[in-house]
């Protein structure tokens, strides 16, 4: 028997943090941004190639986790291989300056 108002124990079940969905604000706290920045460029120019959302309730959005943090780790690494392109230009061209 249950007495009215009592709290009864549920499970806590542990959700893994790549199953989380994410609203735009902790999306731009984990890339660095600002939660406009994220609704108003990264989730609608298709040049970004940034994961959709998994769920749309109105205009609130949300993504997994684990798939902003793959896009994340993989815009990384090419932001770093422009910049390595770039400074390796800069070089030559400044090596074919003092020519």
């Amino acid at each position: 028997m249950t007495i009215a108002g009592a709290k009864q124990s549920v499970p806590s079940v542990r959700i893994p943090f790549e199953e989380l969905a994410l609203d735009a604000g902790e999306v731009a706290a984990l890339l660095g941004q600002e939660r406009r920045y994220v609704l108003e460029r990264l989730a609608v120019e298709p040049r970004f190639n940034f994961p959709p959302p998994c769920s749309t309730e109105g205009q609130h959005k949300r993504w997994k986790a684990g798939e902003v943090m793959e896009w994340r780790e993989a815009n990384r690494v090419s932001r770093q291989a422009q910049r390595r392109s770039r400074r390796s230009k800069t070089a030559n061209s400044r090596g074919s300056d003092a020519r």
